[in-house]
């Protein structure tokens, strides 16, 4: 009768119907749509094959989907039962019941979460599957609407160029004199882009600057990898110089899902040429194609739709001459070099510094600043800051926010015995509210752990060590080339298996992060090899709860290492259940 009278506080709200209103008003400006309708979706050369991918990915998720439900269920029925037995048997405490019946009840509502998830796969499904079977034989058709205009003298041509003139207004070229005007106009988000009546000569073009280190398109020397990482939408596209000591200069380009590689060489003339006109530069040629949206390649259709341009250039605030940086004691050592406790002698204030070794490649240096690349992105209570970067001499130095207390593994075995439940509950907490703001980034750590996470004196704890980040891709996952990285006790299986990681591996470090928190400090796996985790894990083996661990806690290190990478929590409902614990554990004090 108890539990009856107490059901409600453990109830969760029902979740509401959310109704949306979508503004749709783009759909009837056919200088934007170009002929697209609501609730249709556009399966042409340039979408085809995504749309396939994506319907394959959706067909997986669905059946994990099935499978993870129908396993929830059986889990309900035997919670139910043991729920049931409890009520008879009189000899139970209250507490104990309360525990039972908050886990029939959250076992229910994983279930009632998963169908709806399950519901609204199934609807993109049918849509997308609907789409793509209205194909013929012939394959999709080609969305030539990309085209841009043809300026011309002739009157004559007019029809011709209306014709041709389909590429949406915000994507269309406009001249500076054109920018200009518009600037003077109040309502300027809507600007006329008639050029009817221009002609090449009318159109006045900026001079493009010379120097290709100063585009911001222009990333020097630069590996594969690195390439494959920046470009991430049809389009988009960077040069770089060829890592052979040639001095040649690349156009790479994102089109279709692969990456086109252009040699920017100059010919007899000394002019450089893609399609159509040459030109005196490189500067020149990428300007030109770029800023009229112009095809590259006629075989294939290529336009340079967005420039990927270096994080850090001159004048970046970011920017700090070495000279202003006071080097004070060593502090430890990193992968491509020391780290140094230091000064920010301008505005006297202390900072970690990562250096880089000197005398190495291009590509290294390069390598080394990634990490600052992505953090300066970031700005959270839990992230570690970002000061700058020292770039303009050897070593190059990232400059990070000082956190004295070090890292969270030494802390743990140093003052760890001393540290209440509530002090490790708000550290466990501060390490997801940082992962939950990097999951919101679509930014993978793919190394967390105790030893990647720095404490303040206050004792917050703070996200560091993001040389192995990387962004998602559209699949959120990024995949690596090489396994001498990875460390392995922290990896989930999908790792080992196919090098994939996603912000659901992140989660199964979280797990193992947690493990290191609760047993102060010790080494995860103790005493196996890599092979032997490795092969007891894929078996089901999990490790078990650390000593004073409260129950709680420790089936939420179990959902983190689901072996399926979809049963998982999400960071932001690891957040969620930690709330949920806090106030668990309250009612539990209360009622006692």
């Amino acid at each position: 009768m108890h539990i009856g009278k107490i059901e409600w506080k453990f109830n969760k709200l029902p979740v509401s119907n959310t109704s949306y209103l979508f503004d749709d008003h783009l759909v009837s400006d056919e200088s934007v749509t170009s002929g697209l309708t609501k609730d249709t979706l556009a399966v042409n050369d340039l979408t085809h094959q995504q749309l396939i991918s994506k319907k394959n990915k959706i067909e997986d998720d669905v059946s994990k989907m099935e499978e993870s439900v129908d396993i929830k269920k059986k889990n309900s029925q035997e919670e139910e039962t043991a729920l049931k037995n409890m009520q008879a048997d009189k000899n139970n405490n209250l507490r104990i019941r309360i525990n039972q019946h908050f886990r029939y009840h959250n076992v229910n509502f994983e279930i009632e979460e998963v169908k709806c998830k399950l519901n609204m796969h199934q609807v993109q499904l049918k849509v997308i599957t609907e789409a793509i079977q209205l194909i013929g034989e012939n394959g999709p058709p080609c969305y030539s609407t990309l085209l841009p205009p043809i300026p011309s003298n002739n009157e004559n041509d007019n029809n011709e160029k209306k014709r041709r003139t389909t590429l949406p207004n915000f994507l269309q070229f406009r001249s500076k004199n054109e920018i200009n005007d518009a600037n003077n106009v109040e309502n300027n988000n809507r600007i006329s882009n008639d050029l009817s009546d221009s002609s090449e000569s009318q159109i006045s073009y900026e001079q493009p600057i010379e120097s290709l280190n100063l585009s911001p398109w222009f990333h020097g020397k630069i590996d594969r990898a690195t390439i494959s990482r920046l470009l991430k939408h049809d389009g988009d596209f960077i040069v770089r110089e060829k890592s052979d000591n040639s001095g040649t200069n690349v156009l790479s380009v994102l089109w279709k899902g692969s990456i086109k590689h252009f040699i920017l060489k100059a010919n007899d003339k000394g002019l450089y040429t893609l399609e159509g006109e040459s030109f005196s530069s490189i500067n020149a040629l990428i300007t030109h194609h770029y800023e009229r949206r112009s095809v590259i390649q006629s075989s294939t259709g290529i336009i340079l739709m967005n420039s990927v341009n270096r994080i850090f250039m001159d004048g970046d605030d970011y920017i700090v001459p070495q000279d202003d940086v006071q080097l004070k004691c060593k502090l430890g050592g990193g992968h491509f070099g020391d780290v140094y406790k230091g000064v920010l002698l301008s505005k006297q204030i202390m900072l970690a510094v990562k250096t880089c070794k000197e005398n190495v490649s291009d590509v290294i240096k390069k390598q080394f600043l990634e990490e600052a690349e992505i953090m300066k992105t970031c700005m959270h209570k839990n992230v570690l800051k970002l000061i700058g970067v020292c770039r303009d001499k050897e070593p190059y130095y990232i400059l990070l926010e000082l956190c004295d207390k070090g890292d969270l593994l030494a802390l743990l075995k140093k003052e760890g015995p001393n540290f209440t439940q509530m002090k490790l509950f708000d550290m466990s907490m501060d390490i997801a509210r940082g992962m939950a703001y990097l999951e919101q980034k679509q930014i993978i750590h793919r190394d967390l752990a105790a030893r990647n996470c720095l404490v303040t004196n206050d004792y917050d704890v703070k996200i560091s060590d993001f040389g192995m980040s990387r962004e998602e891709d559209d699949e959120g996952t990024y995949t690596i080339q090489t396994t001498k990285e990875i460390p392995f006790k922290w990896c989930a299986p999908e790792v080992w298996l196919d090098t994939k990681y996603s912000t659901k591996t992140d989660v199964w470090s979280y797990g193992v992060t947690l493990y290191e928190i609760y047993s102060l400090g010790q080494q995860p796996y103790p005493g196996w090899t890599n092979k032997q985790a490795r092969e007891e894990i894929n078996a089901g083996y999990r490790m078990p709860s650390p000593a004073k661990t409260p129950p709680e806690v420790y089936e939420l290190m179990r959902k983190c290492w689901h072996f399926s990478d979809f049963e998982r929590p999400s960071f932001s409902e690891i957040i969620n259940i930690f709330e949920n614990i806090r106030l668990h554990i309250f009612k539990m004090n209360f009622l006692k």
